[in-house]
């Protein structure tokens, strides 16, 4: 059997709505899977949220994957009402944008984030990929062996990007490959090495310390080109 990536959404969608009813207010689906850019690694990412959660729901959400084909595939989040009113606002991008909706609406839940969200955002996400690149490096096992484990953070290079030109003129590009015209050498440098990370294996053995430097550079000057000035 053959894995189809959209049947296999509508059977966990229908299975979701049928457990709990009423009480589902939401349903997207974001990640690789959602942008087209799926690998036979990925995993497809579900949002959910219900009218509120408890520990049983999530028992009984539990059995809902585990009674799915594939169901190493499962992956995404879920919450409560009250709990996606009042999540920080800066995390909600994806949410608001990145996520293709199945059922239901976060319309008077929650509101679009903010520039100001989206910039808090990108500084949170670009000062974790600093302090984890040196940390790596400083820390870790061996650069070549450290320089693999970057891989993450490289991944997560592709959401600071995606936000950072969304604030150049709130227009929100959903692929890698569509982004990668509309940056800078710097940005492209980055989102190209993560675009070709499997093909580089042996170059970052050979060449651990550029992986290390390029992401060193590159979220030094992102972190500090979204500092709020007096």
């Amino acid at each position: 059997m053959s894995f189809n990536s959209d049947k296999w959404l509508e059977l966990l969608v229908e299975r979701i709505r049928k457990t709990f009813g009423n009480r589902v207010l939401y349903i997207g689906h974001t990640g690789s899977y959602a942008r087209g850019e799926a690998t036979e690694n990925s995993d497809i990412d579900v949002n959910v949220v219900l009218d509120c959660l408890s520990i049983n729901d999530l028992n009984v959400y539990r059995r809902i994957i585990q009674s799915m084909p594939y169901q190493e595939k499962a992956c995404g989040f879920i919450c409560g009402k009250n709990e996606m009113a009042s999540w920080p606002p800066h995390e909600l991008f994806q949410f608001t944008k990145g996520c293709k909706v199945y059922y239901g609406s976060l319309k008077g839940i929650i509101k679009e984030p903010t520039d100001h969200d989206i910039r808090d955002n990108i500084r949170n996400m670009a000062s974790a990929i600093y302090h984890e690149t040196c940390h790596r490096f400083l820390y870790g096992a061996e650069p070549e062996v450290e320089a693999e484990n970057l891989r993450m953070a490289y991944k997560t290079s592709f959401y600071v990007l995606q936000e950072w030109f969304y604030l150049k003129g709130h227009q929100y590009i959903p692929t890698k490959a569509e982004l990668l015209p509309h940056l800078n050498n710097e940005g492209k440098l980055v989102l190209t090495t993560l675009i070709r990370w499997d093909s580089l294996k042996e170059d970052r053995r050979k060449h651990p310390q550029n992986y290390f430097e390029i992401l060193k550079d590159w979220s030094s000057n992102m972190l500090q080109s979204v500092r709020e000035r007096p």
